[in-house]
C-alpha cells in the first residue's frame, strides 16, 4: 500500500465513522436496534441527544467535560442517594457487561454519576475501573438531556443505565431491572456496526 492510498483510507475512516453513526441514529441504517422495545430491552433515544453541556467533576475536583466521553462507548448510571441495593446491582451489572464484550472491552467505559453527598466510594472500589463523576450546579443543562429528568430531582433518572456513543450522544437507556444479556446483545451490535476506536486501550 503506497502513502497516498494509506492517507485516503485513513481520511475515509474519520469521515465515514461519524456519518455512519448519524445514519444509525437517524434510523436510516437498521442494525437491529429498532425493535429494542420489549420488556427486557432498552429504549432507543430517537433522535440521539448530543450531550454537549457535560460539566461534572471527579472526586479530585477535576472538571469532566464532553471530551471525556469521546472515542469510547459509555455505560452510564445515575446513582440514587443513598446508593443501596438496586444502585449497587447496576454498578456490578455494568462491570459484567463490559467484561462479557471480550476483546472490545477497551472500547467501553463505565461511568457512575452521583451527587456530591452520595456515599458511594466503597461500591466503586469494589468494581475497579468504574469512573465516578459528581454533579455540580452547571450539570443541570447536561442532565436535562436525559429522558424523564425533572429539574433538580436526580431521583427522576436514577437507577437507569444509559448508553452514550463515542461521539458524545445519548442513544439508549435501560430500566434498572433490565436483563444484562439484553444490554450486552445491543452493545455488541453497536460495537460491530461502528469503527470508532479510542486512542488508547486502557
Amino acid at each position: 500500500m503506497n502513502h497516498r492510498t494509506a492517507l485516503v483510507l485513513t481520511t475515509a475512516v474519520f469521515v465515514i465513522s461519524p456519518v455512519l453513526a448519524w445514519l444509525i441514529h437517524a434510523g436510516i441504517i437498521d442494525i437491529g436496534l429498532g425493535t429494542v422495545t420489549g420488556k427486557n430491552h432498552g429504549e432507543l433515544v430517537h433522535p440521539a441527544r448530543p450531550l454537549e453541556s457535560f460539566e461534572l467533576v471527579d472526586d479530585e475536583g477535576r472538571l469532566i467535560v464532553q471530551k471525556n466521553f469521546l472515542g469510547k462507548w459509555s455505560l452510564l448510571e445515575v446513582a440514587d442517594n443513598p446508593c443501596i441495593e438496586d444502585c449497587m446491582k447496576n454498578i456490578y451489572k455494568m462491570r459484567q457487561i463490559r467484561l462479557a464484550v471480550g476483546k472490545d472491552a477497551y472500547r467501553v467505559q463505565r461511568v457512575v454519576v452521583a451527587e456530591k453527598g452520595t456515599d458511594i466510594q466503597q461500591f466503586i472500589s469494589d468494581n475497579p475501573g468504574t469512573l465516578l463523576y459528581r454533579i455540580v450546579e452547571n450539570s443541570q443543562r447536561m442532565l436535562a438531556q436525559f429522558p424523564g429528568y425533572q429539574e433538580g430531582d436526580i431521583s427522576s433518572i436514577a437507577g437507569t443505565i444509559h448508553i452514550i456513543d463515542p461521539l458524545g450522544n445519548l442513544m439508549m437507556r435501560y430500566p434498572g431491572d433490565a436483563n444484562p444479556s439484553d444490554i450486552l446483545e445491543d452493545l455488541r451490535h453497536l460495537l460491530k456496526a461502528t469503527w470508532i476506536r479510542p486512542t488508547d486501550e486502557s
